[in-house]
């Protein structure tokens, strides 16, 4: 599925960067907002202390973005997002989907663009930080392996690199396609009644993400 989902968006960002639409100049707007869908693929880790593996699924982050151009090659985009994934969780004696995790990602990137000439589509690269609100619950299966086992994700910090680009394919709408990495780690706490107290854990959620959205500049 992950494979599958990767591929279809390559696609799509190599059909756009390839066909032209014949416009002629880069956009004059100040402002531009839009939505994007986005493959988000969180990378796993064994960073735990039992020293099995946590690997995150794959799923589908849908975004909201406002950007601001105060130059034609600087932009700043205020993003935010959600994503819920199913963390999968590897250990001796223990092989289950482990934690339900739902993620609201508020980015700002700042974003240098490389206009081509006489064209509307400009390449970007840059880089940013990410404020991200997360929430988790345990599993069916996890509340089955261990009964009354609770598990909190605290909020945090993270920052990332971005690189894509935009094409407006009228005056006023164009197409973005959107690569990132992020760089994140997320502290979950978990809660075992039979095995007091509670324990923290920090795990590494770097994470990939493309993404094929839509933007209306005004």
């Amino acid at each position: 599925m992950k494979k599958k989902s990767f591929v279809v968006l390559c696609s799509v960002s190599l059909l756009l960067l390839f066909t032209s639409f014949g416009l002629a100049q880069p956009p004059d707007k100040q402002w531009a907002v839009g939505a994007r869908l986005s493959y988000y693929d969180p990378q796993s880790t064994s960073d735990i202390p039992s020293g099995g593996t946590f690997d995150p699924d794959a799923a589908a982050l849908f975004e909201g973005n406002l950007t601001w151009f105060p130059i034609k090659t600087v932009s700043l985009e205020f993003a935010v997002g959600y994503t819920k994934t199913t963390g999968h969780l590897s250990e001796p004696g223990l092989d289950i989907d482990f934690v339900d995790i739902k993620q609201i990602p508020i980015l700002l990137t700042g974003r240098y663009h490389w206009w081509f000439r006489d064209s509307t589509m400009s390449l970007y690269g840059g880089g940013g930080i990410g404020y991200y609100l997360n929430d988790s619950s345990a599993t069916s299966a996890a509340q089955a392996a261990t009964p009354g086992l609770t598990l909190d994700a605290d909020n945090s910090f993270g920052f990332h690199l971005a690189g894509g680009y935009e094409w407006l394919f009228t005056e006023k709408w164009g197409l973005n396609v959107d690569v990132k990495y992020i760089w994140n780690e997320i502290e979950f706490t978990g809660s075992d009644p039979a095995d007091p107290p509670p324990e923290k854990t920090d795990i590494d959620y770097n994470t990939f993400a493309i993404g094929v959205g839509v933007k209306y500049y005004f």
